[in-house]
């Protein structure tokens, strides 16, 4: 017996997706590109939760708790699963953000 289509938003968890298919299957979704003349970005409450660097210098993280992280002690183009709360340029820092599901 197969599901009808008006079916199909209860397949997965409410968190995974809105009721159609969206093809944001993965773990990541709803990326964010920061680029270095953005100063500083709040992300406050958004829901996102992983960061992929693309060049540490001047470059800052907030995370959620309040902590900033200098991101010099990062590697370049890994993802880090860390909440986010704002995201602070220098002028040569880039980044990408992203949602993340549980």
């Amino acid at each position: 017996m197969s599901a009808n289509p008006s079916q199909k938003q209860n397949w997965f968890h409410n968190d995974q997706w809105s009721g159609s298919f969206t093809g944001d299957s993965g773990k990541y979704y709803d990326p964010l590109s920061i680029p270095a003349s953005a100063g500083s970005i709040d992300v406050t409450n958004q829901g996102y939760g992983a960061i992929l660097i693309g060049n540490t210098t001047n470059l800052f993280i907030t995370g959620s708790n309040g902590v900033v992280i200098p991101t010099a002690q990062f590697a370049v183009n890994t993802i880090y699963d860390i909440g986010i709360k704002g995201i602070k340029q220098g002028g040569t820092g880039n980044c990408t953000i992203f949602k993340r599901r549980q």
